[in-house]
């Protein structure tokens, strides 16, 4: 389950139409606080999380076990600035842009 920790969950979490998922939006998912989701969205791992709470995470941000190679394989490709990707081929020459769209990526706020 490591191999996509908690804020990476949230990171690539989004509704139909590609908006990203609010934290408010996965407290209504799990029925747990606003507190308690803005931990689990900043956890580097799932060492301290149950398995049944990681289960309920996991599926607010529409994680499965059949969607998880996919939704790693998204990350290393947009992510990784090593990578000629469309969308990213420049990024290597443009380290500044690439910083950007990470943070737009991980926040859903345009820069």
């Amino acid at each position: 389950m490591d191999q996509l920790p908690p804020f990476q969950c949230w990171m690539i979490a989004r509704k139909p139409g590609r908006v990203p998922i609010t934290q408010a939006e996965i407290a209504s998912i799990t029925g747990w606080g606003e507190k308690k989701v803005e931990t689990m969205c900043g956890l580097k791992t799932w060492a301290d999380v149950t398995v049944s709470d990681a289960d309920k995470f996991r599926a607010a941000c529409g994680i499965d076990r059949a969607n998880q190679r996919r939704h790693k394989a998204y990350l290393r490709r947009t992510l990784d600035l090593g990578q000629t990707v469309t969308g990213l081929a420049a990024a290597r020459k443009r380290p500044g842009i690439a910083q950007k769209r990470l943070i737009r990526l991980m926040t859903g706020v345009p820069q």
